[in-house]
């Protein structure tokens, strides 16, 4: 049986939901990493870079791109 998740709300926005959680509760990236199962922390960062305090990004210099993803 499927979860009906209703109001244009699927599961990807709930995994982003999640990621978001972690990340404003101070979640590291190898931490974000491992619980999004991503293979490496790169992804992570490609992904989410834009939601890390700008201190985090700043350390990063330009190893991630600065684009937002659009779902």
């Amino acid at each position: 049986m499927l979860l009906e998740l209703g109001n244009g709300v699927t599961w990807h926005s709930l995994r982003h939901f999640y990621a978001s959680t972690l990340i404003y509760s101070g979640a590291s990236v190898k931490a974000v990493q491992e619980r999004l199962g991503h293979s490496s922390a790169e992804t992570s960062l490609k992904i989410y870079a834009h939601m890390w305090p700008s201190g985090l990004r700043s350390r990063l210099g330009g190893s991630v791109r600065r684009g937002r993803r659009r779902w």
